[in-house]
């Protein structure tokens, strides 16, 4: 999500609707290397409970290797 520096609103509705998907079949949501304004929005949004959030690929891959919180 690098390149990513605006999300809407219905890019927050495809986001929750993956949240909800991958938290019923028990899969980690990992987000990797949000731009400060997308983080903002996710902060602001409460959308940061709903993922793993990182700055890596790397750190995104080691996380899916850890068990689910």
């Amino acid at each position: 999500m690098a390149r990513l520096d605006y999300v809407s609103s219905a890019g927050l509705l495809v986001m929750l609707k993956t949240a909800k998907t991958s938290r019923a079949v028990k899969k980690k949501r990992v987000l990797a290397g949000l731009q400060p304004t997308v983080q903002e929005v996710f902060d602001i949004s409460g959308f940061t409970a709903l993922f793993v959030i990182v700055d890596t690929i790397e750190e995104a891959e080691a996380s899916l290797n850890e068990d689910l919180p």
